[in-house]
């Protein structure tokens, strides 16, 4: 009986200890998977951060390149606006050390080639700019350009274009001066000028200037003679060097106001 009894509490002894190897393997089972879930869940969320991060990285390098090439862009324009303004000043310097030697009916005046071409559209821009002038002739200031023109006004024509200020009392010029002088700025063209002087027979500068028409050439009156119908106080023009003769013609073309 004894031997009985050992041997029931051998057999519970060895229930119990498998019951607790078998509590002991569940709740292991149990941590484990908890470990497992705590670990992938972690990494679920190191994948999605990493994921963001690199999104956020994608996304700052698009924008600092888009920066970049903004910035070079604009780099790029202002170089070329800079070159612009370069150059344009390089030119007026040039423009503006171009010494231009003109004659005119025999009396020499020097300026600028940048004076000459302030005004738009005048006779001096036609001269300059369309190459019927050798570069040589424009910079020899010996022999110069000759303009077969009276002297008389050019100075005060000349004086206007440099700083656009009229210095000539036109009103105290007598009634010939006055168209003499007219005369001479139409025919170089100068119409800021012909619109900044005062009344002349009652006209207006402005509509003074937009009416002045050319004289028909009358072919019939010898040199030095008035034709009929011709205004009698512009006297004519000096003939061409070496081309009077007593058989020549009065043929010069002029405005009047």
């Amino acid at each position: 009986s004894r031997s009985i009894l050992c041997e029931k509490m051998g057999v519970q002894t060895l229930e119990q200890l498998q019951e607790q190897i078998n509590k002991l393997a569940e709740d292991f089972n149990k941590c484990l998977t908890e470990v497992r879930e705590q670990v992938s869940g972690a990494l679920e969320e190191a994948k999605a951060a990493q994921q963001e991060s690199e999104k956020s990285i994608s996304e700052e390098k698009k924008k600092a390149k888009e920066e970049i090439d903004a910035e070079r862009g604009i780099l790029v324009r202002d170089r070329a606006e800079h070159e612009r303004r370069v150059n344009e000043a390089k030119q007026r310097v040039e423009a503006a050390r171009s010494i231009v030697t003109l004659n005119v009916g025999g009396t020499k005046f020097s300026t600028t080639k940048a004076t000459l071409l302030s005004e738009p559209d005048s006779f001096f821009v036609s001269l300059l700019e369309t190459g019927d002038v050798a570069q040589e002739d424009v910079a020899d200031e010996d022999k110069g350009i000759f303009i077969d023109r009276n002297p008389h006004f050019f100075e005060d024509i000349l004086d206007y274009l440099r700083d656009r200020k009229v210095h000539l009392t036109f009103e105290n010029l007598s009634g010939d001066d006055q168209h003499r002088f007219m005369a001479e700025v139409d025919f170089y063209r100068i119409k800021t000028l012909a619109e900044q002087l005062p009344p002349m027979d009652g006209k207006d500068p402005q509509k003074r200037a937009e009416e002045a028409r050319e004289v028909p050439i009358l072919p019939s009156a010898p040199y030095g003679a008035v034709p009929a119908g011709y205004p009698l106080n512009y006297p004519p023009a000096p003939p061409p060097p070496g081309a009077f003769s007593p058989n020549t013609y009065y043929t010069h073309t002029t405005y009047v106001a």
